[in-house]
């Protein structure tokens, strides 16, 4: 779930979907986008262990994000 919010001059969180901060609605603008994506995480890892207390790690990851238009 997206749900994108900045603090305002009164210290208060604003919803910024409602009020279109990217332009949507104007001429030639861009369609109004999805709060809901689905994401698909991929990755790999290595991992050494030094001893009971040490381990070195190395890890790579990759994240697909498909919006639900």
């Amino acid at each position: 779930m997206h749900n994108p919010k900045e603090k305002s001059a009164t210290g208060q969180w604003e919803k910024l979907y409602p009020m279109h901060t990217e332009g949507q609605g104007l001429p030639g603008g861009p369609k109004q986008y999805k709060r809901i994506s689905i994401s698909i995480p991929v990755g790999i890892a290595w991992r050494m262990t030094l001893n009971k207390l040490w381990c070195i790690g190395l890890e790579y990851s990759f994240k697909n994000i498909y919006r639900l238009y």
